[in-house]
């Protein structure tokens, strides 16, 4: 066994990553409260997470699996719910923070085209913490490749190995913008840049080696230690609450998967299409399969999390809905809701279409509106949400002028998006003299926790 198998496992490494994560810990300790500012909110949040990761994950089992939208062909979206134990607490809009395996079939496909023995034994290490900087473990090579290492995407190092050297520089450069921007971009609430790397498929990329043997002479352990770990995923929680029983406190989370495709690289620079790797394991998981995972905190919160009785805009796309459906779940007593939904169709990917019906019947949910991007017939015209807002640019200048907090859920896209269109509604319903003017009222919603968008760039 080598304790230098994987490049993140050496002594150095460890060090140097419980000495981050220590100054971390130091200048955000876990604090209680409820935040006033986005500052106060990323500092608070900082401090839970690793507060929370500093603990094993929860071992998760898979109780409920269901397909929401079987009309919908092309693009599937699951509820999944687990069950587990451990210390646990989560308002509405927090995330499970779940870890992802390789399929089967894949770790035996890479063992084959390494000619590797899948039993030979290695020391990996665990994830690491402040107080808990890694621990050791030992694996066989099958239970390694199949749990720890990325074999979807080459890394930059791995570019190298395989001589593509001139996409390895622009993925070196492009990593070296996106860390500036958060030393020092974030602080001055500059944009982010775009972050547009080469995204090479690692099998392709192997086929390609020159050479006799096997993948070009690239041994397992070579591949390991070149490889990234992987890393879980974050997503959404739709419902949570504790259940009566268990040693450590028992709970059940829900969360909503949509199918993803990402765009990939050949090595000869052709993109691809690709299913993405979490949303794709997730959709694979069947009834008492078990994996693990962390409830962690969101940054972002709803206005009755932050004790604001006051008027709530929701917009939200897809999967983004989770979040408000755990703060529908845990019974919402906030002001005045107005959802406006994003889907393909409302009869065929409205998701939780039923449920939000019954909510705007009972009156939980003010008023609900749809923008459907592929209607069906009967369904009205195709729009987005940020159309949808501008057509209703009169009622939402009338709700803000009445307080109203906003709330965004979805992808990164639509919350640039919608947040563009707020800008023009201020300007166009006289609450911003010009643009320059809207976006510093942006700004200090933003700032005052007033406008959150919990949105990903997947």
């Amino acid at each position: 066994m080598n304790p230098n198998w994987e490049r993140w496992s050496t002594r150095r490494a460890r060090r140097r990553h419980a000495a981050m994560n220590t100054k971390m810990l130091r200048k955000n300790p876990p604090v209680e409260g409820i935040p006033s500012t986005l500052e106060e909110a990323k500092k608070q949040r900082m401090g839970l997470i690793l507060d929370a990761v500093n603990r094993e994950p929860a071992r998760l089992r898979v109780v409920e699996h269901e397909r929401l939208d079987p009309l919908d062909p092309e693009h599937g979206t699951w509820r999944i719910a687990f069950e587990g134990e451990g210390r646990a607490e989560a308002v509405p809009g927090d995330m499970l923070y779940l870890e992802r395996w390789n399929r089967d079939e894949d770790v035996e496909a890479m063992l084959d085209r390494l000619k590797a023995d899948g039993e030979q034994a290695i020391t990996v290490m665990g994830y690491s913490a402040p107080f808990r900087p890694g621990t050791y473990h030992t694996l066989t090579l099958r239970e390694a490749l199949k749990s720890r290492v990325d074999m979807n995407e080459a890394t930059t190092a791995m570019l190298k190995r395989g001589g593509l050297r001139d996409m390895a520089r622009h993925n070196e450069a492009e990593m070296a913008a996106h860390m500036r921007w958060h030393r020092k971009g974030e602080k001055k609430g500059e944009e982010h840049p775009p972050y547009n790397p080469y995204r090479v498929y690692l099998p392709s990329l192997l086929e390609s080696l020159p050479g006799s043997s096997p993948a070009g002479g690239m041994s397992a352990r070579r591949l390991v230690g070149l490889q990234d770990r992987m890393f879980p995923r974050p997503y959404t929680m739709a419902r949570f609450e504790t259940l009566e029983g268990g040693s450590g406190g028992a709970f059940r989370a829900e969360i909503t998967v949509s199918q993803v495709d990402k765009e990939m690289h050949e090595p000869d620079g052709a993109k691809v299409s690709r299913p993405a790797r979490s949303s794709s394991f997730l959709s694979s998981l069947k009834a008492g399969d078990e994996l693990s995972g962390w409830v962690l905190p969101e940054m972002h919160h709803f206005p009755t999390t932050l004790g604001r009785d006051v008027p709530l805009i929701v917009v939200v796309t897809g999967s983004g809905i989770s979040g408000l459906m755990s703060l529908l779940r845990g019974g919402y007593t906030g002001g005045p809701l107005w959802l406006i939904c994003g889907v393909r169709s409302w009869k065929h990917k409205s998701l939780y279409g039923a449920e939000l019906e019954a909510y705007r019947k009972e009156g939980t949910i003010a008023r609900l509106d749809a923008a459907t991007s592929r209607p069906v017939e009967g369904e009205g015209p195709k729009r987005r949400v940020q159309r949808l807002l501008w057509d209703e640019r009169k009622d939402v200048a009338s709700w803000l002028k009445d307080g109203a907090a906003l709330y965004l859920s979805g992808r990164l896209s639509m919350g640039r998006d919608v947040r563009s269109e707020l800008g023009r509604i201020l300007v166009n319903q006289g609450m911003a003299a010009n643009a320059d003017k809207a976006e510093e009222t942006l700004k200090e919603w933003e700032g005052n926790l007033r406008l959150q968008a919990s949105v990903s760039g997947v």
